[in-house]
């Protein structure tokens, strides 16, 4: 994903699934305020979660899963707490190398009345 990512002020989806891309997540992407699906499941991605993810507060859908390959192994370091994503109804972060405790206040802000489901295999 380019590091400039954040001059697409706009963008409400992002998804490249399946596509083989390596590297990790730009910073620049919790720049994007009004984006709301992030669907990057099923590449070659490596590194941290960066942070900047949390101040994503209109996500609805995010699945980084199956990022483990044979090239690395996927998403590394602690889960994010993800408590200011309101809206969100589904996170799937299965089949990477996330390590550490769950947060107490993992996903503490979102709405009981939306949210289906969350995925940590």
């Amino acid at each position: 994903l380019p590091s400039k990512i954040n001059v697409l002020s706009n963008l409400k989806v992002l998804s490249v699934d399946s596509n083989k891309i390596t590297g990790s997540i730009p910073k620049a992407l919790g720049d994007l305020s009004n984006l709301a699906v992030l669907r990057l499941q099923h590449n070659s991605m490596t590194g941290y979660l960066p942070s900047e993810l949390e101040k994503l507060e209109n996500l609805i859908t995010v699945d980084l899963s199956h990022q483990t390959s044979q090239k690395g192994n996927g998403f590394i370091g602690k889960l994010l707490k993800f408590k200011n994503q309101k809206k969100l109804h589904r996170m799937d972060l299965s089949y990477n190398s996330l390590n550490g405790t769950v947060p107490i206040d993992f996903l503490e802000g979102v709405s009981t009345h939306y949210f289906e489901s969350v995925d940590l295999r």
